[in-house]
């Protein structure tokens, strides 16, 4: 049906809540907004409103100015903070809805503003696209978060099969579940447009790249996990890339005690804070190592066939290549991960390995079956 035939254009609002989803997010974003029959919307609330108080901020990875700012509390070192952050995006985001005229909201993963999003939106009978469910990370509160939203989208694309079986089994109708891939494999496509010479470690030098998140079903938060981590890094002579966490319980001391270390080592190594997004990707690229517990040591670096050490329980039980080390957060067993994945044999058998979230090609499934859901079930 061509849009001059129907009624009008179909609305969809796309919800962002950190750098956590706006990577992938505004890639899809930019992808929908190529199609004539499609009208977005762009919410930015979360961390997104941390960092700025003001509307007319630019979000690079959608570039463009939200249409829409929801300012909410920023969460504090508790998870009863976190819930007052998240009821406060509740309240706005149902009075949002209320009134918006949307056909649809886009969202992506598992976060608590995610979550909030898609609560008002099922109050408001708005129907949900969710991006990466089914997926299981059983040291995050994350994990709780994503099934809930599962529950309240009526159209979901998995980035592998196993997720697909997980939401079946979770009593979730088999024909509104796709196989996509992660679509951040086709960002990875798209986006390795920076400059190499503008950054400050060059492809031909040997580094390690580390992210460390709070884990926030641990009653330390992940604490010993993260000295241990740090420790076993103060042991290695290559330089360290770390890339900071953001809009968590603890993120901020977390991140004070990377940047502690960092000053330590003298200038040794270097401090991603997420200003310019390729940034991250080809320090990805180049790796000799990346080591942590972000998903994107589990969804993204397989795609550039870098070895991965995953560290302690935040994304225990998620989906991972054949050759990732699971490591528990403990500084001798951290150690011997590390001279082991630097090996060459050890990088040799990771080339084999086949990323299991897809090779890049998401969006082949993703805006069609958008599109024909639209037409079946939007009058």
């Amino acid at each position: 049906m061509s849009p001059s035939k129907h009624r009008r254009k179909f609305a969809l609002t796309v919800l962002t809540g950190s750098r956590a989803d706006a990577g992938i997010m505004g890639y899809i974003f930019q992808a929908l907004a190529q199609e004539p029959e499609l009208d977005l919307t762009l919410i930015a609330t979360g961390a997104h409103t941390f960092q700025s108080n003001s509307a007319d901020t630019l979000i690079q990875e959608f570039n463009q100015k939200p249409d829409v700012w929801i300012p909410i509390p920023k969460p504090g070192e508790s998870r009863v903070e976190m819930g007052y952050s998240m009821q406060a995006a509740f309240e706005k985001l149902l009075n949002y809805f209320h009134s918006a005229k949307t056909d649809v909201l886009l969202i992506l993963g598992d976060r608590y503003e995610a979550c909030a999003g898609a609560q008002a939106a099922w109050f408001c009978q708005i129907p949900v696209i969710h991006f990466h469910g089914g997926e299981t990370t059983l040291g995050s509160m994350d994990n709780i978060f994503r099934d809930a939203i599962s529950r309240m989208a009526s159209l979901h694309f998995v980035a592998a099969a196993p997720f697909k079986k997980r939401l079946i089994k979770m009593g979730i109708p088999d024909k509104t579940i796709h196989v996509s891939g992660a679509p951040g494999l086709d960002r990875i496509k798209a986006e390795l447009n920076f400059k190499e010479d503008d950054l400050k470690i060059t492809p031909n030098q040997t580094y390690i790249l580390a992210t460390f998140h709070p884990v926030s079903l641990l009653a330390d938060l992940g604490k010993k996990e993260k000295t241990a981590l740090l420790s076993a890094l103060n042991e290695i002579s290559l330089p360290i890339v770390f890339s900071l966490s953001f809009g968590e319980p603890f993120s901020e001391v977390f991140n004070a005690d990377i940047r502690e270390f960092i000053a330590k080592r003298k200038g040794k190594d270097i401090l991603l804070t997420g200003e310019h997004p390729s940034e991250y990707l080809h320090y990805l690229k180049n790796a000799a190592l990346v080591i942590g517990n972000s998903s994107s040591g589990l969804i993204e670096a397989p795609y550039f066939k870098v070895p991965v050490i995953n560290v302690g329980e935040r994304q225990k039980g998620r989906l991972a290549t054949k050759h990732t080390l699971h490591i528990e957060g403990n500084k001798e067993a951290l150690l011997k991960g590390i001279k082991q994945a630097l090996k060459k044999d050890w990088r040799a058998k990771v080339q084999k390995d086949r990323n299991p979230y897809g090779q890049g090609k998401a969006l082949e499934t993703i805006i069609p079956e958008i599109q024909n859901w639209l037409h079946q079930n939007i009058t």
